[in-house]
Parts: structure tokens; C-alpha cells; sequence
């Protein structure tokens, strides 16, 4: 027996409510983590950088619950003037935050734009940033 053919308004209801499930099941799953992820940012607030920086080059090393970062800072005329990832032991591979020296060369300050989806290797990042950049301070 051939099924009857359903109405548009009853498949555009049907999409609509899945739609809703899926996004409504997301905040469900990432709203606790959200929290923590928000807290351990919080723990690496944007540093700004200024003359002050001797000039050379640190190593620094972040940490996020999901793994390190670990980083290569290069200081000229107290300014950054390249950052490497030299590793990475977090949950996403390093292609996932790889713009982020260029935004920390181009901003000079380790505000950069978080990668969605990979927070935790972002912050860690950032982390790693402010470790080689105490270093650098004197």
C-alpha cells in the first residue's frame, strides 16, 4: 500500500521542528562546557604589548583541559615579529588554530579571535603566547 503524500505546510513544520531539535540539543550538550571553557579564558586575559620587550627569542607553553600548545615567540626592536607552533597535544590538530601567530604578530597582543569549535586549543595557545611573552618583559 503506496504511503499518501503529505502536505508542504506538514513537511515545513516537520524540517522547522528538526531544526529547533538539533540546535536545542547543541545548547543541551555545550552549555556546561561553555562555562569552563569561559573560566580557563578568563585565566588568560588579552595582554597587550608594548616597548618594553627585550628583544629575542622564548619559548613559551599553554595548557587548556583538552591538551598543551607549545610556541616560539621572536621579539625585534620590542615588537613581536613572528610566532611558530611547535607543537600541539590537544584534542584538534595544529591546522585548526595555525592563523592565530599572524593574528598575534599582526595585533601585537595575544587578543586574538578565538577558533570556534577549538577553544580549548585556542586558550591554550594564548596561554603559551603570555608565557614567552613574560620572558621577553624586563
Amino acid at each position: 500500500m503506496a504511503r499518501k503524500p503529505r502536505a508542504s505546510g506538514e513537511l515545513l513544520l516537520l524540517s522547522a521542528s528538526a531544526v529547533l531539535a538539533v540546535y536545542a540539543a547543541g545548547y543541551v550538550l555545550t552549555e556546561p562546557g561553555a562555562a569552563a571553557i569561559g573560566q580557563a579564558a578568563g585565566q588568560v586575559a588579552p595582554a597587550s604589548v608594548g616597548a618594553h620587550l627585550r628583544d629575542g627569542t622564548y619559548l613559551g607553553a599553554g595548557q587548556s583541559q583538552f591538551g598543551s600548545v607549545f610556541v616560539t615567540v621572536a621579539v625585534e626592536q620590542g615588537r613581536i615579529s613572528q610566532v611558530w607552533i611547535n607543537a600541539v597535544t590537544t584534542t584538534f590538530p595544529q591546522n585548526v588554530i595555525a592563523s592565530l601567530p599572524a593574528e598575534v604578530v599582526e595585533r601585537q597582543t595575544t587578543a586574538v579571535d578565538l577558533v570556534s569549535g577549538a577553544t580549548g586549543s585556542s586558550t591554550a595557545f594564548v596561554a603559551a603566547i603570555r608565557a614567552a611573552l613574560q620572558q621577553a618583559q624586563g
